[in-house]
């Protein structure tokens, strides 16, 4: 338990630095979730990018 509560702190602590989710741009608490949800699609598709840039072949 501690330790998946440690990993899910630190992924929320990176999404809140590098998508700018520490504070919602949007007022209202649906809005502030599709705020929050949007930052969590962004993470994926950098997650998605990487791994298919990973897979790639060498010389394309």
């Amino acid at each position: 338990m501690l330790r998946w509560r440690s990993g899910q702190e630190g992924r929320i602590a990176h999404l809140k630095d590098t998508f700018e989710l520490d504070r919602s741009r949007y007022r209202g608490a649906e809005r502030a979730a599709t705020w929050s949800g949007e930052g969590i699609f962004a993470h994926n598709l950098t997650r998605a990018a990487r791994r298919l840039l990973a897979l790639a072949p060498a010389g394309a």
